[in-house]
């Protein structure tokens, strides 16, 4: 379900125009993180992130959609 979510926001956000996908996530979230991965989102930024009941690693994944790198 995750894989299809993805799939369909980026072909969204391709066919809008957009020239970047911003994502945000939590450090405990393997499987998310492993799926922006997959579809060659970078790790762009890191901070401590106290939300959740827990103290957890805020984490921002970016990928640019016009083909180079993502900064």
């Amino acid at each position: 379900m995750g894989t299809r979510l993805v799939e369909e926001a980026l072909t969204f956000a391709r066919a809008a125009g957009y020239r970047r996908v911003t994502l945000w996530t939590t450090d405990n979230l393997v499987s998310a993180r492993r799926l922006y991965q997959h579809f060659g989102f970078a790790l762009t930024d890191e901070k401590p992130h106290g939300g959740f009941g827990h103290d957890l690693l805020g984490q921002t994944w970016s990928l640019n959609l016009l083909g180079r790198a993502a900064a």
